[in-house]
């Protein structure tokens, strides 16, 4: 478990890290900028979200009875 959220955390932070960079370039106070934040920001908890699926359905967290 440790693992598969220590991943996850390192390509949300990727994500975000990769919008804030992307928004400086386009200018620090536009629209643009910010929605482009917000695509990556919710593209980063997708395929957080998605690791952690794959990780539990391959092997599970907790012990089913």
């Amino acid at each position: 478990m440790s693992a598969a959220v220590l991943i996850s955390a390192e390509v949300f932070g990727a994500a975000f890290a990769g919008g804030w960079a992307l928004a400086n370039v386009l200018g620090s106070a536009t629209s643009a900028s910010i929605a482009v934040q917000i695509a990556l920001f919710i593209v980063g908890l997708v395929v957080m979200a998605s690791f952690v699926r794959n990780a539990m359905r391959i092997e599970p967290f907790v012990a089913r009875d």
